[in-house]
């Protein structure tokens, strides 16, 4: 007699708790909820896609930098050539050319 009853609430208890693990898998998979998720997800996504191009465009300048120096040096250049050059119009000279069809 107790076994029965013994089987009887653990049958319940089972079928409680399959009850609510299934209502609660058809509330998420409703088309609001599915809608609410991607729309969290999609805000982290942006989120973080600030922060990543913010880091990238940092990374890629000090990259710049560092490999513009390098080319200077190899060159025997420093920074008052250039601008020297710049004003004496030979930077960019090439461009105009380009642009004027000559």
């Amino acid at each position: 007699m107790i076994g029965r009853f013994l089987a009887f609430v653990l049958g319940t208890l089972l079928g409680v708790f399959l009850v609510l693990k299934v209502r609660d898998l058809l509330r998420r998979a409703t088309p609001e909820a599915v809608a609410e998720r991607v729309g969290e997800r999609v805000t982290q996504a942006q989120a973080g896609l600030g922060e990543r191009v913010a880091e990238f465009t940092e990374t890629f300048t000090t990259a710049m930098h560092e490999r513009e120096a390098e080319l200077r040096e190899a060159l025997g250049m420093d920074e008052g050539e250039t601008e020297a050059a710049a004003e004496a119009g030979a930077v960019g000279e090439p461009r105009a050319r380009r642009a004027a069809g000559r």
